[in-house]
């Protein structure tokens, strides 16, 4: 049986960030699937402006989720990259049981307790990170990250 690998790219990027790596895991007999998030990518200047636009995390787990379900995959091997963890935590919250590894590859990993703001503060100073937060010119303020298993 043909084992399938479902590779995440990370934000702002869309599935062609895989086109160098997927001829390379199929010549090792697996099938690989690079779906593009919706909103980004090649879809990113459809949804701008569209009424849909404040997509978030949720959305990107119910879209693999269903991605998985659609495409029949069974046991996949995860590969998530940058903010696609994000998508994996969910999607593993969700159907662990059905998935059968997974890889964060330089990926956001949320562990119980710890949000996203806690994580850009790690990162950057209190007050700067505060204030990019509170004037939304920080580019991930704009992400949604509502799944329980995200903090």
């Amino acid at each position: 049986m043909t084992q399938d690998i479902l590779a995440i790219h990370g934000g702002w990027h869309g599935s062609w960030v895989w086109t160098k790596l997927t001829p390379l895991l199929i010549a090792q007999g697996f099938r690989v699937h690079t779906p593009t998030l919706v909103g980004m990518g090649e879809t990113a200047t459809v949804y701008r402006h569209h009424p849909y636009s404040k997509l978030g995390v949720s959305d990107h787990v119910r879209q693999i989720e269903e991605y998985i379900r659609l495409n029949g995959l069974e046991q996949p091997y995860l590969v998530g990259h940058s903010y696609a963890g994000a998508v994996l935590n969910g999607v593993l919250n969700d159907m662990g049981h059905q998935i059968r590894g997974a890889l964060f590859l330089d990926a956001l990993f949320f562990t119980p307790g710890v949000d996203f703001a806690h994580l850009i503060a790690i990162k950057h100073p209190p007050a700067w990170c505060s204030h990019k937060i509170k004037s939304g010119t920080h580019p991930f303020c704009r992400c949604q990250l509502d799944p329980p298993s995200l903090g």
